[in-house]
């Protein structure tokens, strides 16, 4: 009764309690080429709640602008596929580019009931992209020449750190053998459903070694550090 606003001692008497219900803070990370499943755990989580995914420099959840990315095969923003109080699951889609390249380059904002971006206030954590940096950008416009990778008919085709006929850089996020490479005929829509794979089987053998008749595609990550995909 009649206390002080800012002097915290006045405050005696206990009226009850106060719940915050939303999501707890958690780092994120999705594969490129797979499906990208968000859960995140917390309290009254419910249906209604959204995330949206926002460049992590330069950008603060709730403050507009807030330029949120578009991934190829996502939907950024997106609501909750399903809740049950203390966990919810956000179905992206499959994660098919990194607008801002792979790596922990972004940011995920939460809302109780968004219909603005400015309702996405609530920073949850951080994004990561794990996988390949294209080549070029865009990755299927026309052959650049001394930026594009190329093998030559007849000779080594390695694409890698450190192949022994053409030097072609390929940066991971998150190397690994399970991760794998396949050349395709180049189509309107990069990489999309149905593409055709090259079939090597006609090219002729490596004058580097004469006994290989087979030529792998796709092909698995290979190397010390598996940056390296060998055609053969």
């Amino acid at each position: 009764h009649d206390a002080t606003l800012w002097v915290r001692s006045q405050y005696v008497v206990p009226v009850g309690k106060l719940t915050l219900l939303g999501p707890t803070k958690q780092a994120v990370t999705c594969d490129l080429s797979e499906e990208c499943t968000i859960t995140l755990a917390g309290l009254g989580l419910s249906s209604t709640n959204g995330i949206m995914i926002i460049p992590l420099t330069g950008y603060t959840c709730g403050v507009t602008p807030m330029d949120p990315p578009t991934f190829s095969g996502m939907t950024n923003p997106q609501v909750a596929a399903s809740a049950s109080g203390t966990s919810q699951v956000f179905q992206m889609g499959t994660l098919l580019s990194a607008p801002l390249e792979p790596g922990t380059n972004y940011q995920i904002c939460w809302a109780s009931n968004p219909s603005t971006d400015a309702d996405y206030r609530v920073y949850v954590g951080s994004f990561h992209v794990s996988g390949m940096y294209v080549f070029s950008d865009p990755p299927c416009g026309s052959f650049v020449p001394g930026s594009d990778p190329y093998c030559v008919l007849g000779e080594l085709c390695e694409v890698g750190k450190s192949p022994q006929q053409l030097t072609i850089d390929v940066e991971v996020d998150t190397p690994s053998a399970s991760n794998g490479l396949a050349v395709v005929v180049k189509r309107d829509t990069c990489c999309a459903s149905g593409h055709t794979l090259v079939d090597f089987r006609e090219v002729k053998p490596s004058n580097l070694d004469s006994s290989q008749t087979t030529f792998p595609n796709p092909v698995s990550a290979s190397g010390t550090n598996y940056l390296t995909y060998d055609l053969g």
